[in-house]
C-alpha cells in the first residue's frame, strides 16, 4: 500500500506542475522548483553545566532540530572569555577561576552550558596528628588534630576510623571517646595518606555527682561559730577531697566546715568536690543600732517625660543594723522610682520618697513636657576651609524650645576635617549647639549632626591655598599657584 501511495503522490505533484503554469505555450516547464526552507526549532548541547580546570579543554557538541532543517550551522559563544574561550567547533578552554555561559546557536534558537572554572587539583603529601599516643579513661574524651599538608591541597577532608570502635570510638571531627578498657588505633585519612595515634583506654574514675550541705542559709552573730557538713554523692566517688570556702572572708572565715562570724553583712560558704559545688548563705548580724537620719543626694529635681535621674540615700549613723532603703512615689502616673532611679512618665510634680528604720527624706520631682524636635538645619551646608583653619558650624533646633539638646556630631573624614569641643552658644532664647571644625588636610568631609532622629549635613571643602592669578583676566593663559 506505501508503494501505491508514493506513485500516485508523483503521478499528482507532475500534474499539478504541469497544469499550474509549470510550462510556457509549447507545454515546457519554465524553470525549476524551488522547495521550502525548514526552520530550526531547538538547540541542545551534550551538557547544560560542567565543571573545569585551568589549562584544561571540555569539547562540547550541539544538535540541532529537526535533523532536516535547512541551515544548521551554529555560531558558539562565551560570556566570560577571561574564565572561559570556545572555539567555533565547540571546544571550550579553561582560562581562569570564574564562570562563564558558554552558548550554542543557530537558526535564531540558542542552548547554554554554565562552565566553572576552578584551580588545578593540589594533591595531599602527608597527614599529620598532634598526639600520636594518649591515655584515656572510660567515658572521657579527647578530640586529635589532624594537619593535611601541603596547606594548599585541594581536598583536605579528613576521615577518621578506629581499629576497635568498641574500645574506642571517634567521630567526623576527631573526638575520641573512651568506651572500655583496652587499646585502639585511631587513623586520619585524606587523599590516600594516613595517620595514626595509640589510645590506651583505662578504668574510669567515679565522678562526684553532687555535693550537698546539712544547712543552706545560716544566721550569726559577730564572734559566734557554727558547723556544717557536706555529704558526697554517690558515696563510693573516688575524690571525697571537700575545700571550703568564703566569699568574703571579713564576714565570716570557714574552716573544715566550722563558720565563724566575724563582722555584719552577708558571705557565701561553699563547698566543691571535684567539679560539683553546693553553697550556704551566711547572714552575720550585729547589735541592733538604729537609723538615726536618711539624706537624699537631692531634694528637688527637674526632669522631662521619658528622662530617668538616679539620686542616693544616706543612711546615719553609717554602723546602723538595717540601712534597707524603701522608695515610693507619690504619683507614678507623674514619676515612679525604684532603687533610686526616678523614671519621669508624664508632665506633674510629685514626691519621692526613702525611708529606712521609720526615718524618711523626700526630693520634690517637677516633671516637664517633652517638646519633640521638629526640624534642624545647619547654620552652614557647605563651606570651603583651607588646611590650618577652623570654622565655628552651628545648629538650629527647631522649635527652639524643644526638649532635646543632645547633638552627635560626626565627620565622615577625620583624616581632612576634624569635629572637637562641642559648646552650645545662647542666642536670646535659642540654645545653639556648635562644633569646632579644623581642616587637617586637603580634600572634603561631609559634617554631620544628629538629634532625636533628624539629620542635618554641611559639606565641606578642604584646599591648600588661595589659587593666585597672574595675567590679565581677559587673556587665555592664566597661571594659578
Amino acid at each position: 500500500m506505501k508503494k501505491t501511495y508514493t506513485l500516485l503522490s508523483l503521478l499528482g505533484l507532475t500534474l499539478i506542475f504541469f497544469s499550474c503554469g509549470g510550462g510556457g505555450d509549447n507545454g515546457k516547464p519554465s524553470g525549476p522548483i524551488t522547495p521550502d526552507k525548514v526552520a530550526v526549532t531547538s538547540v541542545s548541547l551534550s551538557k547544560t553545566t560542567a565543571d573545569l580546570e585551568i589549562g584544561s579543554t571540555l569539547q562540547l557538541s550541539a544538535t540541532v532540530s529537526p535533523s532536516n532543517a535547512t541551515d544548521k550551522s551554529v555560531t558558539w559563544s562565551s560570556s566570560n572569555a577571561s574564565a572561559a574561550t570556545v572555539t567555533p567547533t565547540g571546544l571550550v578552554t579553561g582560562k581562569a577561576e570564574g564562570t562563564s555561559n558558554i552558548t550554542a546557536t543557530a537558526g535564531g534558537k540558542s542552548a547554554t552550558c554554565k562552565v566553572t572554572v576552578k584551580k588545578p587539583a593540589v594533591a595531599v603529601t602527608s597527614v599529620e596528628l598532634d598526639q600520636t599516643d594518649i591515655t584515656i579513661k572510660v567515658g572521657e574524651t579527647q578530640t586529635l588534630k589532624a594537619t593535611v599538608k601541603p596547606d594548599n591541597a585541594s581536598d583536605k577532608t579528613v576521615a577518621w576510623g578506629s581499629s576497635k570502635p568498641d574500645i574506642a570510638s571517634v567521630d567526623n571531627n576527631g573526638k575520641v571517646t573512651a568506651i572500655k578498657e583496652g587499646v585502639a588505633s585511631i587513623t586520619a585519612s585524606c587523599g590516600g595518606k594516613t595517620a595514626s595515634c595509640k589510645v590506651t583506654v583505662e578504668k574510669a574514675i567515679v565522678p562526684v555527682v553532687s555535693i550537698t550541705l546539712s544547712q543552706t542559709s545560716l544566721a550569726l552573730t559577730e564572734g559566734d561559730s557554727e558547723t556544717i557538713t557536706a555529704t558526697i554523692n554517690p558515696i563510693d566517688a573516688s575524690d571525697q577531697t571537700v575545700t571550703w570556702s568564703s566569699s568574703n572572708t571579713s564576714v565570716a572565715e570557714v574552716n573544715s566546715g566550722n563558720i565563724s562570724a566575724k563582722s555584719p553583712g552577708n558571705t557565701v560558704i561553699t563547698a566543691s568536690c571535684g567539679d560539683k559545688s553546693a553553697t550556704c548563705q551566711v547572714t552575720v548580724n550585729a547589735k541592733v543600732i538604729e537609723v538615726t537620719s536618711i539624706t537624699l543626694s537631692q531634694t528637688s529635681l527637674t526632669l522631662t517625660e521619658g528622662d530617668s535621674k538616679t539620686i542616693t540615700a544616706t543612711i546615719n549613723p553609717s554602723n546602723a543594723t538595717d540601712k534597707t532603703v524603701t522608695w515610693t512615689s507619690s504619683n507614678t502616673g507623674v514619676a515612679e522610682v525604684s532603687n533610686g532611679n526616678i523614671s519621669a512618665k508624664s508632665p506633674g510634680n510629685v514626691d519621692i520618697t526613702a525611708s529606712c528604720g521609720g526615718k524618711s527624706a523626700t526630693c520634690r520631682v517637677t516633671v516637664n513636657e517633652k517638646i519633640e524636635i521638629t526640624s534642624i538645619a545647619m547654620t552652614n551646608t557647605e563651606a570651603v576651609m583651607f588646611v590650618g583653619d577652623d570654622l565655628h558650624l552651628g545648629l538650629h533646633i527647631y522649635p527652639v524650645n524643644s526638649t532635646d539638646k543632645n547633638v552627635t556630631w560626626i565627620s565622615s573624614n577625620e583624616e581632612v576635617v576634624r569635629v572637637v569641643n562641642p559648646y552650645v552658644f545662647q542666642n536670646g532664647n535659642e540654645s545653639i549647639p556648635y562644633i569646632h571644625c579644623v581642616a587637617i588636610a586637603e580634600g572634603s568631609a561631609t559634617i554631620t549632626a544628629k538629634i532625636s532622629g533628624k539629620v542635618a549635613t554641611c559639606e565641606i571643602s578642604v584646599i591648600k591655598s588661595f589659587p593666585v592669578v597672574i595675567g590679565d583676566r581677559d587673556d587665555e593663559d592664566i597661571d594659578t599657584y
